[in-house]
């Protein structure tokens, strides 16, 4: 059993976020702090936020969705930071609040899409950040995944047509968004989109977080495929990085990417259960 309650914190109280904490605490535990995927209310697409709070909750763990400014019911943030900034200062708020209210000593992140690339930048961060969990974030691009993506396409005619038109309209949207001059539309795409950082850099992440003893877990759906179709992609892509048994990788491919169906959804928390049983 679990308990919720709304959270309000940061400057002037202008971030809100519900709490759903076990009618016991155990402090040991890490707490888990849910982040927003883009424009979308801290319930998470499909509530799958809202969801995964209340398994956890179940299972004894502390956890948190919030919206971070200008989003859901949070109030746009009165300080001139860039939103890259002014995001990883709301998580930090809402780890600041989380540690306190619970008591809990370590937090882990939990992000989808843009969450996901989100929660990387925050883990990088934080200290206090001893785990994250990414659901179709970053994952860089090996030979074998354009020999599996591309191939089928030269043995079967009606693929090699589809793909002829498919990258026509691909040419024309290309050209349709560079017509665009909206500055409004253009800060959207910077804000609330994501795109694969500079490889080199992320590695360099990636080691800090190691070092740091980070936990990381990935899982890739069925969304993930145009840049991710094989289980062993991410590590392939990465043969110098050295993650020391600190990474765990799911592949999902029967899931998609938002977990629609109620069997996914609890697909993925079962793995997050055991996952942070194992880990921590």
């Amino acid at each position: 059993m679990f308990n919720e309650k709304v959270a309000t914190f940061g400057k002037n109280g202008s971030l809100v976020g519900i709490v759903s904490e076990p009618k016991k605490i155990n402090q040991e535990k890490p707490a888990v702090i849910v982040l927003n995927s883009g424009l979308v209310h801290r319930s998470g697409p499909f509530r799958m936020a809202t969801n995964l709070c209340r398994s956890l909750g179940d299972a004894g763990y502390v956890s948190m969705r919030f919206d971070t400014s200008g989003i859901g019911d949070s109030s746009n943030s009165d300080s001139n930071e860039e939103y890259e900034k002014q995001l990883i200062l709301d998580v930090g708020e809402a780890i600041k609040y989380l540690k306190g209210s619970s008591g809990a000593k370590k937090i882990v992140l939990f992000g989808i899409c843009t969450g996901a690339d989100n929660a990387h930048k925050v883990a990088v961060q934080y200290t206090d950040v001893v785990g994250s969990i990414f659901v179709d974030g970053y994952a860089y691009k090996t030979w074998q995944f354009y020999l599996r993506r591309y191939l089928p396409i030269f043995t079967s005619f009606k693929r090699f047509c589809k793909a002829i038109l498919n990258i026509g309209l691909a040419i024309v949207k290309r050209v349709a968004s560079l017509l665009k001059k909206s500055s409004k539309e253009a800060v959207e795409r910077g804000y609330f989109t994501w795109r694969l950082p500079e490889k080199s850099k992320t590695i360099d992440e990636w080691q800090g977080l190691v070092k740091r003893d980070v936990e990381l877990l990935y899982f890739f759906t069925a969304g993930s495929n145009r840049y991710c179709n094989y289980p062993s992609q991410f590590q392939d892509a990465l043969p110098t990085v050295q993650f020391n048994n600190q990474l765990s990788i799911r592949f999902v491919q029967e899931c998609d990417h938002t977990f629609i169906l109620q069997q996914d959804q609890q697909l993925l928390f079962t793995e997050i259960e055991k996952w942070l049983i194992e880990r921590f």
